[in-house]
């Protein structure tokens, strides 16, 4: 569990690269990935590899992002990469791209990229703030604060996950 505390508090601090701060030069797959595997290492405690070679491929392939240039990919393509690697396990994949195009269809690839590393950011660090917060000490009386963890998370995630569903559930254009 200690482990476990410590990576909350990483969590607290993580931070995404802006759109600036994405690599200015055009780079090779593997480079990406190991970029991206590094970005987004500390999402998860294990340090697993989040992006592979032929999951990239496959985006390009079903036109969720674009395809690179000469076999090279720029930081436009980081970006797709970074938001498609982040929601691919709440989302769809075609939900992703669906959500990439309406952002995009109101602002500029740039905005919409910073938009979103604001958005994750706060929302981890909203989440911990929510899940580790005092009010919650009412329950603490009968079941010690650790206990309840996992289902104060799986409970957020359900909600979460239920609203962004049915959301696209909604949306009258399917791909």
């Amino acid at each position: 569990m200690k482990d476990y505390e410590e990576w909350v508090k990483r969590l607290m601090n993580f931070r995404l690269p802006r759109f600036d701060e994405l690599p200015e030069i055009a780079l090779y797959l593997d480079q990406v990935i190991e970029y991206v595997n590094e970005v987004l290492a500390d999402l998860h405690q294990d340090k697993r590899e989040v992006i592979t070679r032929s999951m990239v491929n496959n985006y390009v392939k079903h036109k969720i992002m674009p395809a690179p240039h000469k076999k090279r990919y720029t930081n436009e393509h980081i970006a797709y990469i970074i938001v498609i690697s982040t929601f691919k396990s709440i989302m769809s994949l075609n939900n992703i791209d669906v959500g990439i195009q309406s952002v995009l269809s109101g602002m500029e690839p740039k905005l919409g990229y910073d938009v979103f590393v604001e958005y994750v950011e706060s929302s981890i660090r909203g989440t911990i703030a929510r899940i580790l917060r005092e009010e919650d000490s009412k329950w603490e009386p009968a079941h010690d604060g650790m206990v309840l963890l996992p289902l104060k998370i799986a409970s957020l995630t359900f909600a979460g996950k239920t609203l962004i569903d049915n959301f696209f559930d909604t949306k009258e254009e399917k791909i």
